[in-house]
């Protein structure tokens, strides 16, 4: 059996329970294995494994999430306050750099 011999809604729900196997951190070996004990051809049951874990690292890494542009700002914050306390250390220590 491959994905070639299942309808379309039949691959449409099973690629939906490899995602959520793959999400919840199984291993896509055991996913495979899984598929080939219930009929699939090794090398069909990898490809089709692969080809969603594929795409779901894709879409993990295009989506960038709220926290991460909130960090971005914090970011900036922390950088400015650091370049104010090196300049501050400077003037009362009377080292001989300033960050600008």
């Amino acid at each position: 059996m491959s994905d070639e011999q299942l309808s379309q809604e039949e691959l449409d729900a099973l690629a939906r329970l490899v995602a959520e196997s793959l999400a919840k951190g199984e291993k896509a070996a055991d996913i495979s294995a899984q598929l080939v004990n219930s009929g699939w051809e090794q090398a069909d049951a990898d490809n089709f494994v692969a080809r969603i874990a594929l795409h779901l690292s894709s879409t993990q890494h295009s989506q960038p999430t709220a926290a991460s542009g909130e960090g971005g700002a914090m970011g900036w914050l922390i950088w400015i306050g650091v370049i104010l306390l090196i300049n501050l250390l400077s003037f009362l220590f009377g080292w001989g750099f300033w960050v600008y």
